[in-house]
Order: C-alpha cells, then sequence, then structure tokens
C-alpha cells in the first residue's frame, strides 16, 4: 500500500468510527421511541431539508424509494411525520416533520452535540473552521466523482 492509500485508509477507518459513536447516540436517544438508525437518518435529513419527497430522501439517503416509503409509514404511525400529496401531480409525496418529530429530530442533535462538543473543544478555532473545510471539499469532491450516491 502506498502512502495515500494507508492515509485513505485510516480517514476512512476514522470516519467509520466517528460514524458508530454518533449511530451509538441516535440509538440510545430514539430507544424510549424504538427508531431504527435509518429512521434517524431520515428524521435529520427531513429536518435539515425542511420537507423532502421520498425521491429525494431516497436519494439522500442511497436506499430504494420503497423501503423509504415503508420507513415512513413507520416514522408516521409514531407521529413524527406527516405525508402530503401534491396537488399538481398525486404520485409525488412529501414528507415533512410534525411538531413532536422536530422537537425529537432537534433532542437527537443535542445529544450528538453535547458529545461532540466536548471534544472539539480540544481543538482550536482556526483547526475546526480548517477541518470543517476539508470535510465539506471531500464531500464535494465524492458528490462530482459520483462516489457518494454508490451507496
Amino acid at each position: 500500500m502506498d502512502g495515500i492509500d494507508e492515509y485513505a485508509l485510516q480517514v476512512i477507518l476514522t470516519i467509520l468510527h466517528i460514524i458508530g459513536n454518533l449511530r451509538n447516540t441516535s440509538v440510545e436517544a430514539s430507544s424510549e421511541v424504538e427508531l431504527s438508525y435509518p429512521q434517524s437518518l431520515l428524521l435529520y435529513t427531513v429536518l435539515e431539508a425542511g420537507s423532502a419527497t421520498i425521491t429525494q430522501l431516497s436519494n439522500s439517503l442511497k436506499v430504494t424509494q420503497g423501503v423509504v416509503s415503508r420507513m415512513v409509514d413507520r416514522l408516521e404511525e409514531k407521529g413524527l411525520v406527516e405525508r402530503s400529496r401534491d396537488r399538481e401531480d398525486r404520485r409525488v409525496v412529501t414528507v415533512r416533520l410534525s411538531p413532536q418529530g422536530r422537537e425529537f429530530a432537534l433532542s437527537m442533535i443535542d445529544m450528538h452535540l453535547e458529545g461532540l462538543r466536548k471534544s472539539l473543544m480540544e481543538i482550536s478555532p482556526e483547526d475546526r473552521e480548517r477541518f470543517l473545510s476539508v470535510l465539506k471539499g471531500i464531500e464535494a469532491g465524492m458528490e462530482r466523482e459520483g462516489g457518494a450516491s454508490d451507496g
């Protein structure tokens, strides 16, 4: 393995460890309403977007529209999301967080922030800015290359 491959491997493993820690926090936070990790991700995605169609959620979460529809069914049963049909094209379904869903998603993010805040406080403000900039650059590069959509 050459230098960049070893570096990339270490980056991937570190990111996977961070995701694992975030996932554990989500599972702990969502245990009160019995949410799966993918359902938590759907809530976060809708929170960020404000609303999203089933197709947009499918693309963002890198799963089929059928999987998204079933997740939305379960979240709707729990009172966390609401869905509506487009007036002009009844096939298009838009998903929004219910007030309870928004409150719940924000509380899960607060749990993530609590843990992350402690770690980030050990890093200088300048390094935090560089870190975020580098992460966004990697994300943009992966989106351009199509790597993020290969799921």
